[in-house]
């Protein structure tokens, strides 16, 4: 989003944002998260990105876990996990593939 979409920042310097963020210590995503907000928002742009990153997350994880405990029982609920996940790992090498071709350069 912050590349593609909003073209806040290049491809290199969200690469080396991201790079940085992996030295430091705790979760690359958070740190990637604090390093923007501050980029665009100072302190309070920080807080505001962790937020956002944790919270809304947070909301639809507790309602689908209470959809998943509430309709269990039904048949229809286990056809619809096994149908998620082929999704699931399409969408994780759709990114990985995304994520290599700009990491590969040719001099």
């Amino acid at each position: 989003v912050v590349v593609v979409e909003r073209k806040w920042m290049t491809d290199e310097e969200f690469l080396s944002a991201l790079t940085i963020c992996r030295i430091l210590p705790g979760a690359n995503q958070i740190n990637l998260a604090v390093f923007v907000g501050i980029k665009f928002g100072g302190v309070l742009g920080a807080v505001a990105s962790c937020i956002g990153l944790v919270f809304v997350p947070m909301v639809v994880v507790l309602a689908m876990g209470w959809f998943y405990f509430t309709y269990s029982h039904v048949p229809a609920m286990k056809d619809v996990l096994h149908g998620m996940t082929p999704a699931a790992v399409a969408m994780t090498f759709a990114m990985a593939f995304k994520t290599g071709q700009k990491c590969l350069r040719v001099p």
